[in-house]
């Protein structure tokens, strides 16, 4: 947990995948690797930094500025968050680890295989591993090697039932009790929404730190990065019921009853994000007595590349029809029966095989705009930083009885 820092999570089922700082917007948030700017890819017209594609296996810890300095960049306005990779000179002897771990899901604990994010039979019960080795060679001029490598997979689900539009009250009730909503307070729902999410996703990820500590005053170093995140299947359900007006008098909170003007439109998706980033950092570092001198060259890319043909969507929908909706409150679990109202008579329901229902497939074959479509929308792109530094670190200086630190670099 980072002070002043909250993360952004995508669409569910999604993990964290921007952050911000001091409560700025994310792409105002630079993030970089070892002081460089890491390259990433979050959508292509996006500038911020998508943080669901970097593994923390490789790093030592986390540095957070909440003030940027002249040698950040400009998209650092509100703070800066470095990443500082390991060093195997930083630690005595050989270090060695292998941890395991399962990724599990509450709602599909079940060892057999289930639909899963591509709709496919899958297991939702996953494994996965991370190796860490380092060690330093030699005692005049060690050389320290870190190498770290991952492998995780998991299955994340969610389901909503929202009310867009919500809750419409009296409004000369409201007035009457001085702007407040009671318990009592009659009021209707004119629209809600259920959604259901499931995602399945790999990350694997391979690292190696070189330091050769060619003299006591000099390092120098090669860092290195890999990380791919693919996806395993993703889909997106939804429905969307939109209520004719007026609705009766039955009409409530609790209730939707439209039998006139309502409509439903319902949207189905299926995905599979493909990311890769990799970085190369080299340099060397100085070190004389409380004077540090440092200059490298560094390299990243972020590149996504979905396949169409695994990314796409049906959409479609019906108009003028009549809709009753109980239990809007407590669970939501929100009933649906489609109903018709004649023009003489009382209201009857419209049963599934019914040829006005809207679960006919052929009330969809029409060229009216809420018919039967099929889309596609995939974007490629690659994002890539490139540069150089030279920094200096001057001894501090008591000025006043402050200690002063004086900095200079390109």
């Amino acid at each position: 947990s980072l002070p002043a820092h909250t993360s952004d999570y995508g669409e569910a089922p999604g993990d964290a995948t921007a952050m911000r700082i001091r409560g700025m917007d994310p792409t105002f948030a630079l993030v970089t690797l070892d002081g460089n700017e890491l390259a990433s890819i979050r959508g292509l017209e996006s500038r911020t930094f998508n943080i669901a594609t970097q593994s923390l296996a490789n790093i030592d810890k986390i540095e957070l500025k909440f003030a940027p300095l002249p040698s950040d960049g400009a998209n650092a306005m509100s703070g800066v968050v470095n990443l500082v990779s390991k060093s195997a000179l930083q630690q005595k002897g050989r270090r060695i680890s292998l941890t395991g771990n399962l990724s599990l899901n509450s709602t599909e604990l079940d060892f057999d295989k289930t639909p899963g994010g591509a709709r496919t039979p899958e297991r939702k019960i996953m494994p996965g591993f991370t190796l860490s080795y380092s060690e330093a060679f030699g005692e005049k001029r060690p050389l320290g090697v870190a190498f770290n490598a991952s492998l995780n997979r998991s299955y994340r689900f969610n389901n909503s039932y929202t009310i867009p539009g919500g809750y419409l009250y009296d409004q000369q009730v409201i007035n009457a009790n001085q702007q407040i909503v009671k318990q009592d307070t009659p009021g209707s729902v004119n629209s809600l929404r259920f959604a259901e999410s499931g995602k399945s996703e790999q990350q694997r990820m391979v690292s190696l730190n070189l330091d050769w500590q060619v003299l006591p005053s000099t390092v120098v170093y090669l860092y290195s990065t890999w990380n791919d995140v693919t996806g395993l299947g993703t889909y997106n359900r939804n429905m969307q019921i939109n209520a004719g007006t007026p609705q009766t008098s039955e009409a409530n909170i609790n209730t939707m009853v439209a039998p006139t003007a309502s409509s439903i439109f319902m949207g189905y998706s299926v995905g599979s994000a493909e990311n890769e980033n990799i970085s190369f950092n080299a340099g060397v570092r100085h070190t004389f007595g409380d004077l540090k001198i440092s200059y490298g060259a560094n390299f990243s890319r972020a590149e996504t590349s979905p396949d169409p043909n695994e990314n796409f969507g049906i959409t479609y929908g019906i108009n003028e029809i009549g809709v009753r909706v109980d239990d809007l409150s407590g669970d939501g679990t929100g009933r649906l029966t489609q109903i018709f109202k004649p023009l003489v008579g009382d209201t009857v329901v419209v049963g599934p095989d019914d040829p006005a229902s809207y679960q006919n497939l052929k009330n969809y074959a029409t060229n009216d705009a809420t018919a039967l479509r099929l889309n596609r929308q995939v974007g490629s792109g690659r994002d890539e930083r490139r540069g150089a530094h030279v920094d200096a670190t001057l001894p501090s200086l008591d000025i006043l009885s402050v200690p002063v630190e004086f900095q200079a670099g390109a």
